[in-house]
């Protein structure tokens, strides 16, 4: 008996099993770096987005002052 060897009846589903565990994480890694990749892109575009929309406020701002400071500044319409 100490000669034989002890066959686990479930290896070959056990190794399927990790084999195709291994392969979904892989997908799941390029997955991840694609979103993150994507996502990079976005937050550069919506940068730029962010530096436009704080350039139009600063102008309306040094306009308005201007405006009251010279007096010609009207009222609501």
């Amino acid at each position: 008996m100490a000669g034989e060897e002890m066959n686990n009846p479930y290896e070959q589903e056990q190794i399927n099993i990790l084999d195709r565990i291994i392969k979904n994480i892989e997908r799941l890694n390029q997955k991840c770096h694609y979103f993150e990749y994507n996502f990079n892109r976005y937050k550069s575009k919506n940068k730029n987005l962010e530096i436009m929309g704080k350039l139009s406020e600063n102008y309306n701002n040094n306009l308005q002052f201007n405006l009251e400071a010279s007096g010609k500044r009207n009222g609501p319409l």
